[in-house]
């Protein structure tokens, strides 16, 4: 008994650290949602989108062994896009003869089409092949004597909003203390027995409708996601590390440019626009302005996908950085790094939830004579309660933001995701952990761990 009830305060420790920092985003938000000082209200309508002065835009984007999806993404986005001044700038490496092989034939389909090769053979990581781009454009600037006005990062099986880019032209000529614009990434609908798919659905609901609202209400930073994110094209220039803006020595790239942007001391912001159409026929059609794209639908796929996100933001981030800024950015490096030890708090917080059922069911039919199944009396007691009350909120927070985003149905299917999406993530903890002590042992830098991505259907039968 005195190694559980060694076991449980540590376990209530940990949850009430973590649960206190996520209640106060929590707070923050949902203080300022429910208040005056929300901005409701803010649609805006097609009409008045039509009549933004579109500035000269750069969509640019990495690949590495993406012959299958690119060419047939970019056909179906460029036909698609309310928006004439702007470039697809497309990575490629000189050892991936097939993609760009498929990026040719997209070019010469779209003359805004434009291949950028990098110096070295692939794959090296998703921050080299960017930067290569990044030259490129240089290269179309020197050679036109334009300048971009901003560049927007997209991956190659995105698929975009019509109207994203006026979007952004938009807020960058009205607000021009406005360096750095995110707009919302929604997975496409997976089905109900999907979890995988559907535990991303469940993370970017909450992400994109509630989370960042309270980082840039709570005037922290917003991270880049690397898709749908816009920055000015002097703001590139500012962060830049000699004159190569993206860090080659992360594999999340797009976090540390958002973390670089808040140094600099520039002004990010999240926003989720609601666009109002109104059709000819008198129906009045309600949009969120978002990008949408598929993500892992198996746990190995899964697995590897996010042990790079948690190698970059949680161990390469905080190696190269440590813990910079104020107060507020510190608040939010420890609650994007604490990952690791929450997810196996939470895991543990299942594994005890099924031992009192099973113990308390042997207990009541075979062994009465049992003592209970929380040592520690009344102030243990009282402390597993808080315990699952905040996993109890944590999981009601999770159905609001799904639901806003999918429907009610969804929404309660976030629940039963809930823990699977916790093994993911545990599993891949450990694989980022073993990758990254190779990795410093060896004095080696990570190569970029691909997933393979693939296209929905209703663009396969459109892009033609």
């Amino acid at each position: 008994m005195y190694i559980l009830t060694f076991l449980l305060v540590g376990l209530l420790i940990g949850f009430a650290v973590s649960g206190f920092d996520d209640l106060l985003i929590d707070l923050v938000y949902w203080r300022r949602r429910l208040g005056d000082r929300f901005d409701r209200g803010r649609e805006l309508t097609r009409a008045q989108l039509d009549l933004v002065v579109e500035q000269k835009a750069a969509i640019i984007t990495a690949t590495w062994h993406e012959y299958d999806v690119i060419a047939q993404m970019v056909r179906f986005n460029a036909q698609r896009i309310d928006y004439t001044n702007y470039d697809f700038i497309i990575g490629t490496y000189p050892n991936d003869d097939r993609t760009q092989a498929a990026v040719d034939l997209v070019a010469g389909e779209f003359p805004n089409v434009i291949k950028a090769i990098t110096p070295l053979p692939g794959p090296t990581n998703k921050a080299d092949c960017l930067n290569a781009v990044i030259d490129k454009l240089r290269e179309r600037e020197e050679a036109s004597g334009e300048r971009y006005a901003f560049i927007v990062m997209h991956d190659p099986e995105d698929v975009m909003h019509p109207l994203e880019l006026k979007l952004y032209s938009r807020i960058f000529a009205s607000r021009r203390a406005i360096e750095m614009i995110q707009t919302p990434i929604y997975p496409f609908v997976a089905k109900f027995w999907e979890f995988t798919a559907g535990a991303y659905m469940d993370e970017f609901a909450e992400q994109h409708t509630k989370n960042l609202y309270a980082r840039e209400w709570a005037e922290t930073f917003i991270p880049s996601a690397g898709v749908a994110t816009a920055i000015r094209r002097e703001a590139l220039d500012r962060i830049a590390e000699g004159d190569k803006p993206f860090g080659v020595q992360s594999l999340t790239e797009d976090y540390e440019i958002g973390l670089r942007v808040a140094m600099e001391g520039m002004l990010a912001v999240f926003v989720r626009q609601l666009l109002i159409t109104n059709h000819p026929d008198g129906t009045v059609t309600k949009d969120v302005i978002a990008t949408r794209a598929n993500f892992p639908h198996t746990f190995g796929t899964a697995v590897r996908q996010r042990t790079r996100w948690i190698l970059g933001i949680v161990f390469q981030a905080r190696a190269h950085f440590g813990w910079v800024g104020g107060w507020r950015i510190k608040w939010m490096l420890f609650h994007d790094r604490k990952g690791p030890w929450s997810y196996g708090l939470v895991t543990s917080g299942y594994v005890f939830v099924v031992y009192v059922v099973l113990y308390s069911l042997v207990r009541w039919f075979l062994y009465p004579e049992w003592d209970g199944p929380v040592p520690g009396g009344a102030l243990m007691g009282w402390g597993l309660v808080a315990g699952l009350t905040m996993m109890a909120h944590r999981m009601v927070q999770q159905v609001i933001s799904t639901t806003r985003v999918y429907g009610w149905r969804q929404g309660l299917m976030s629940i039963p995701r809930h823990p699977w999406a916790t093994v993911i993530n545990l599993f891949a903890t450990v694989r980022a952990m073993r990758q990254f002590r190779k990795a410093q042992r060896e004095n080696a830098t990570l190569a970029w761990d691909h997933t393979q991505h693939f296209i929905p259907h209703h663009v396969t039968r459109h892009a033609t």
